[in-house]
């Protein structure tokens, strides 16, 4: 896989929602939920290599906090949100498999967990948890370059 660099949308397959920073927030455990694409910062990831094969930071362009699972929970449900860069911390990473078509599988380092929105949900708003891979279009996500 070419490695990935510079900052991206990820829209969900299943839903054509993009993932979102919830009110653009700055904070610490700031919630990440799947939204309506509108060109906002809060909906620009930057995919930064950490240095191993197919493992990446995601860091949002609003905060300059990276994807993070709550509380570094191996837990299938455990809520996803943005959380101050520690490079540490292997619940911050994320193992991108290509899929074909620029869409991957994001698996996080820590729990083995795919990104995932809940309950397949379709809607502005469903949230965004980590669950074990079950093939659905719902932990498929389609990453496009930013300009």
């Amino acid at each position: 896989m070419t490695a990935l660099t510079g900052f991206y949308t990820l829209t969900s397959i299943q839903s054509g929602k993009v993932l979102d920073v919830a009110g653009a927030s700055t904070a610490d455990g700031g919630n990440v939920y799947q939204w309506d694409a509108n060109g906002t910062d809060a909906q620009a990831w930057e995919v930064r290599a950490t240095g191993e094969e197919n493992v990446y930071l995601l860091v949002a362009r609003c905060s300059g906090k990276a994807l993070d699972v709550q509380d570094s929970s191996k837990a299938d449900g455990a809520n996803v949100i943005q959380w101050t860069i520690d490079p540490a911390r292997d619940s911050q990473k994320w193992r991108l498999a290509p899929l074909g078509n620029d869409s991957y599988t994001l698996t996080n380092v820590h729990s083995g967990k795919l990104l995932d929105v809940y309950n397949n949900g379709l809607e502005a708003g469903a949230n965004v948890i980590q669950w074990f891979a079950n093939n659905g279009d719902n932990q498929k996500w389609q990453l496009t370059a930013i300009k």
